[in-house]
């Protein structure tokens, strides 16, 4: 019984890894916290995998790292203050402000293994609602960034569409002035009885 206390009390070696490297202000400059420390951003993604995962990790590809990620539950996010070539990632349980928190994150598996086991008539939901309520307000903001460009290629698409029906129309003149001129070019003999 001990060993699942100790599991649930303490972060895995992941966790704890990720929180070490996030924190670390070595690092500021490739990987770090965002400004309100409910997410972590990954500034460089190129020099993450080369400089930064090889130091604590045994695998050097970004992709792995970003599958473990998502192992443990974490999604990409996109903080306002967040330039597009960067990447972010959300837990939850993985906040600046609540490290004793860490113990919470675990692996898909081993949750869907704990749901099964444990009280199936438990609360629907865990999370924090002020989460939710960031989660919704940064949608409506992607979505009111959307909207314009959107519509803004909707307007093209359909100039486009303009263009390609005039140009139908202008090799269709083109090709009745080609056979016009080719049937006038040819030589025309009188009717021999």
């Amino acid at each position: 019984m001990s060993s699942q206390t100790d599991s649930v009390s303490s972060p895995s070696n992941f966790i704890a890894t990720l929180w070490k490297i996030v924190g670390d202000p070595n690092n500021s400059n490739i990987i770090s916290w965002n400004s309100s420390g409910d997410c972590f951003v990954v500034h460089d993604v190129d020099q993450f995998p080369q400089r930064i995962i090889p130091r604590y990790f045994r695998c050097t590809v970004y992709l792995s790292f970003v599958r473990q990620l998502h192992k443990y539950g974490f999604q990409r996010c996109y903080p306002p203050e967040m330039p597009s070539s960067s990447s972010a990632y959300f837990h939850p349980s993985f906040n600046f402000h609540r490290p004793g928190e860490l113990a919470l994150i675990r692996t898909e598996h081993t949750k869907s293994h704990e749901a099964t086991s444990s009280n199936i008539d438990a609360p629907f939901s865990t999370e924090d609602p002020n989460h939710l309520v960031e989660s919704v307000g940064r949608l409506y903001r992607a979505q009111a960034e959307l909207t314009p460009r959107l519509e803004n290629l909707h307007a093209n698409s359909q100039e486009m569409d303009g263009l390609l029906e005039d140009i139908r129309h202008t090799f269709g003149l083109r090709e009745q002035c080609l056979t016009y001129m080719t049937q006038s070019m040819q030589p025309q003999f009188p009717y021999q009885s």
